[in-house]
């Protein structure tokens, strides 16, 4: 069988989204151009296609949920049918003989739903995610800008790292 090609269209920009999705669609080749004495390994590759998959939408959800993304509800409902279309394919390849069944429907599955979804839910999430970014970038630089300028206008950064500062500055002046 043929392997699945990534088309460059579907990069999202995002190096670890990106990452993500090639390296699944490496593994799903793996599956797919499996000779017949190589079927054991392809067996594990599938073990290992439901385990990446569930570490790559748990990154996905991460980022959805740290950043407020609000079709988050949707494009997890895609992630569990996958989950659940792709625990099947690992059900029917306990079965002896499947081989055949198991690469069509994985193909299927990849070709025509994992590859639809990055075109879709995948690169809104992108456009989102890279929103964000931009605009905390934006924030970074107004408030550097400000601190170089000697103008001691309130600049507000959401960052982590800024707000402990701010805690600890404000609890020893505090103290003292």
């Amino acid at each position: 069988m043929n392997a699945i090609d990534f088309p460059i269209d579907l990069e999202t920009g995002i190096a670890e989204i990106d990452n993500h999705h090639r390296a699944f669609v490496a593994l799903t080749n793996r599956i797919l151009t499996a000779a017949p004495a190589e079927m054991p390994s392809a067996d594990q590759a599938l073990a290992a296609l439901r385990r990446y998959a569930d570490h790559h939408f748990s990154a996905e959800e991460a980022q959805m949920r740290i950043h407020g993304f609000a079709g988050m509800r949707q494009h997890v409902m895609h992630h569990e049918r996958f989950r659940r279309e792709l625990f099947e394919i690992v059900q029917l390849s306990l079965a002896p003989g499947s081989v055949p069944q198991v690469r069509a429907r994985l193909r299927i599955l990849v070709q025509d739903w994992f590859l639809d979804h990055i075109r879709t839910m995948d690169l809104a999430l992108a456009t989102f995610l890279n929103d964000v970014s931009a605009a905390r970038h934006a924030r970074l630089a107004a408030a550097s800008a400000s601190r170089k300028s000697g103008d001691h206008a309130q600049v507000e950064v959401l960052t982590t790292g800024d707000l402990m500062s701010q805690i600890e500055q404000r609890m020893r002046t505090k103290l003292r």
